[in-house]
């Protein structure tokens, strides 16, 4: 199925399919510690950039490219 806006295909259930060595890496780590992955941020020609969340809801942060935590990342989530 085609995601209608950007003509790309829509996010399969498995969103580990797009993460690189580096990030399956570091997510793996993470999970070991309550972090779980909720959702990728995918630009137009780049690499998803995987998003992290705690389990105890107090924390989101970025796992870039490089298989690297930002908690430090700007990110405008939606709710609801």
């Amino acid at each position: 199925m085609y995601e209608k806006r950007k003509g790309v295909k829509a996010v399969p259930q498995d969103l580990r399919k797009y993460l690189n060595e580096s990030q399956l890496a570091e997510l793996h780590r993470m999970e070991c510690f309550g972090w779980s992955l909720i959702y990728l941020r995918r630009p137009l020609f780049q690499e998803p950039v995987a998003v992290l969340a705690h389990d105890q809801g107090n924390a989101v942060g970025v796992l870039d490219v490089e298989g690297k935590l930002n908690l430090q990342a700007e990110l405008r989530l939606r709710t609801g």
